[in-house]
């Protein structure tokens, strides 16, 4: 794994970052924990850095997150404007679910697991829709 970053602070929600290059210049970038306003900054920071390596594509998973608000959905929506690649999204069925009623899935390539995300299964993300 490339970068880790833990942005627990006492008393804080705790948002644990980490992320790997796999073959292809694909970037992953895996996220675990709440994504607030007050998490939203390092989850930024977090995506900016795998940016910064230009990736052919860039899959941010989110299967390990419990909470996200709109101040994440803005970072991940931010993300996709600046980002010269794909991004890919891995993310919950309550994730997904959000990302629905936005209207953001159609704009983000939204997988439900990250074997659908790296192409390694032979599910489509329309599969994930459920």
């Amino acid at each position: 794994m490339g970068t880790s970053v833990d942005s627990t602070r006492p008393g804080l929600r705790a948002l644990i970052v980490e992320s790997a290059e796999l073959p292809g210049r694909v970037r992953v970038l895996s996220v675990a924990g709440e994504i607030d306003m007050l998490t939203s900054p390092d989850f930024e920071v977090a995506i900016d850095y795998d940016l910064g390596h230009l990736p052919a594509t860039l899959v941010v998973d989110l299967s390990k997150v419990t909470f996200i608000d709109s101040s994440g959905l803005a970072a991940l929506f931010g993300a996709h404007r600046r980002a010269a690649c794909p991004v890919r999204v891995v993310a919950t069925r309550a994730i997904a679910r959000v990302l629905d009623l936005i209207g953001m899935r159609d704009t983000l390539l939204v997988h439900g697991d990250l074997d659908d995300a790296l192409g390694r299964s032979g599910v489509s993300e329309d599969t994930a829709r459920t």
